[in-house]
């Protein structure tokens, strides 16, 4: 900026000609050179307030997104009868227009879509192994590899099927289970 300012007085200088005072050039120079630095500091007080205000926005985007997957399993939990509301939920399977909810206390029939119901679970480590059936990591209790495919064990008894289309996905859920484990 003082650059500009010196060539300026200085074309002001020419086409008039006129000499301008050295002093007056110091004293210019001086409040150019202020000026900047004020400048500069309210730029630098703006850029860190924005950061700051970007960061918070950012950090309640995600909380906000948590809260919209914890509203999904609430208003999944709400349909359920009272008494399974705070259990823990380790399988669901569709049966028609219906889906089974299989919990550490007993299980649940609602009325509701399977792939409705696995949206609301989205914020539960778990895991849709066949178009019928939604599983969660800590139902599973062990696994069987046979020539008819992969089955996954229930620590409830059950025995569910894995779908030959899910088996790659389901796999790699399975390592990242045994990795935590």
């Amino acid at each position: 900026a003082s650059l500009v300012i010196l060539i300026l007085i200085l074309t002001v200088q020419y086409v008039l000609r006129a000499p301008v005072p050295l002093s007056f050039l110091a004293t210019l120079y001086l409040y150019i050179i202020l000026i900047v630095i004020v400048m500069a500091g309210f730029l630098f007080l703006l850029r860190s307030h924005l950061s700051r205000y970007s960061q918070r926005e950012t950090e309640s985007q995600r909380a906000s997104a948590t809260d919209v997957l914890d509203e999904g399993l609430a208003a999944f939990r709400g349909r359920l009868p009272r008494r399974f509301q705070s259990a823990e939920i380790l399988a669901v399977s569709s049966d028609d227009h219906y889906v089974k909810v299989q919990t550490d206390r007993g299980d649940a029939i609602i009325r509701m879509r399977l792939a409705d119901a696995i949206a609301h679970l989205a914020s539960l480590d778990g895991q849709q192994v066949h178009r019928s059936w939604w599983v969660a990591r800590s139902a599973v209790d062990h696994v069987t590899r046979d020539s008819s495919g992969l089955s996954l064990h229930l620590a409830q008894g059950q025995t569910v099927p894995v779908s030959r289309s899910r088996r790659a996905e389901v796999d790699a859920w399975l390592e990242n289970r045994s990795s935590a484990v």
